[in-house]
């Protein structure tokens, strides 16, 4: 019955993706970014169908989960497109879930799961371009990027920071 069609079917794509991949690497990344896109649509699920928010996050989590596949073509130009376009996606899904978290549509705990899910993810990527010394996308300061709620102080000073810049302008 229906039971086994989904079984068969979740086998052959097991199998689809393996012979897709040549690098296990890449099999983990477009299975870990399909449980993200899973994640995604259920924490976009109870928002009307008419938010932008809602379609653009699930337009932008096919789209990089889709590039994540393209990364794995033999194409070197093609596959460097793909993967600033996939590491691109990640950073907008980051900053889409961090409007949905900050005007309270999903819980603070589910948008810092999500986002540590995504982080994971982009350094995975990032990880297996570093490892090729001809590409030179992202530079390891860009990884010094800290979730709200996380660490708390540091926000704070950054804030600080500005309220002192504002009052300085203030007073010129």
């Amino acid at each position: 019955g229906i039971l086994r069609t989904v079984i068969i079917s979740s086998e052959s794509r097991y199998f689809l993706t393996q012979g897709h991949f040549k690098d296990n690497s890449l099999v983990f990344i477009f299975k870990k970014f399909e449980r993200i896109l899973n994640a995604l649509y259920l924490l976009t699920n109870h928002i009307d169908n008419g938010e932008v928010i809602k379609n653009k996050i699930r337009e932008c989590a096919v789209q990089t989960l889709l590039d994540i596949s393209k990364s794995a073509n033999f194409d070197e130009e093609l596959k460097k497109q793909a993967i600033q376009e996939s590491l691109t996606g990640i950073i907008n899904l980051q900053a889409l879930i961090e409007t949905m978290a900050v005007s309270g549509l999903i819980k603070e705990q589910s948008y810092l799961l999500v986002f540590k899910e995504l982080e994971e993810v982009f350094k995975v990527i990032f990880d297996r371009v570093k490892g090729d010394e001809s590409s030179h996308l992202l530079r390891d300061e860009f990884f010094n990027i800290v979730p709200p709620g996380v660490n708390d102080f540091k926000r704070q000073d950054f804030v600080k920071d500005i309220n002192d810049k504002k009052q300085l302008d203030n007073q010129t």
